[in-house]
């Protein structure tokens, strides 16, 4: 297995030449290098549809708590929920089509993913850009949101850290340099859609990694204190699979912030729109006080 390489920066200075675009590190890296910023250097990589908090407050009853019908059946019942809401407000789904409706049946869901199904691995393609839309508008799912830019990911570890009620010691960047066929033979696909699911996916560079329920686990009991670390030891399986973890304290998260402002990557720039815009002003002045500027 290969472990992940972790090393911790005591300044933003040094971290910034360790991850910039342009610092030797990077440059050295030889595939479609990912990033991902989070405010606490201790969580895993966890999907929002898979953290101990979501599934504490959305669990269904214990008897029920196969697999499928966490893992699969309440997925699928939260997305259709969202597809209807989107058509009752005239919402425009992405890729839309016939063939997206059918496969959206329950009966079509129940013939792919049911325990007899033996052809499907959930999610099909099909359900990717919906899934995406849904995620990069709230909703937990089981996608992993990452950027191909290392400035939007110390962007996001940097603003959750500044946004957290509970303060961790440190932030982390994390980065996976590999082939997107090697992380699929461990399970995890590499999913770039198209700008047009989301602006704000567009502007932040943003793609996902998406872990695909093996067939064989259907019916296995679900067991959610296990769910938060299933990515993190999935990238281990293979030794071409490099990943990296990256720490900074959270009390530079200010600084941080501010270098990020310097090179036009804030709120305002990767969440398209007034709301992004009022974000940023927001967050502008909450990097100033967290660094001592104000």
């Amino acid at each position: 297995m290969m472990p992940i390489y972790e090393e911790n920066f005591e300044s933003v200075s040094d971290l910034w030449q360790h991850v910039s675009p342009i610092s030797p590190f990077v440059e050295k890296l030889k595939f479609n290098t990912i990033y991902r910023g989070q405010a606490d250097s201790e969580w895993d990589l966890t999907p929002g549809a898979f953290r101990q908090d979501v599934i504490s407050k959305y669990r269904r009853n214990k008897q029920d708590y196969k697999r499928y019908n966490h893992v699969i059946e309440f997925e699928y019942f939260n997305l259709n929920s969202f597809l209807i809401g989107c058509d009752q407000q005239g919402i425009q789904i992405p890729f839309d089509s016939n063939e997206f409706r059918e496969a959206m049946e329950f009966p079509e869901f129940v013939s792919r993913y049911g325990s007899s199904s033996d052809d499907f691995q959930w999610p099909d393609k099909e359900y990717y850009p919906l899934l995406a839309k849904a995620q990069h508008h709230g909703m937990p799912t089981r996608l992993l949101d990452w950027t191909k830019s290392s400035l939007v990911a110390m962007y996001f570890a940097a603003t959750q850290a500044l946004y957290s009620n509970n303060k961790s010691e440190r932030m982390a960047i994390w980065v996976i340099d590999a082939h997107e066929t090697i992380l699929s033979s461990v399970g995890l696909d590499l999913i770039q859609t198209a700008g047009s699911v989301s602006k704000n996916l567009a502007a932040q560079k943003g793609l996902f990694l998406l872990y695909k329920e093996p067939k064989q686990s259907y019916k296995d009991d679900f067991y959610p204190e296990l769910e938060s670390s299933v990515i993190n030891k999935l990238l281990a399986q293979n030794n071409m699979i490099n990943v990296y973890k990256f720490t900074l304290p959270t009390c530079l998260a200010g600084e941080l912030y501010m270098l990020c402002y310097k090179f036009n990557v804030s709120a305002t720039t990767l969440f398209p729109g007034p709301d992004g815009v009022a974000k940023g002003v927001l967050e502008f002045d909450l990097a100033k006080r967290s660094a001592g500027i104000l």
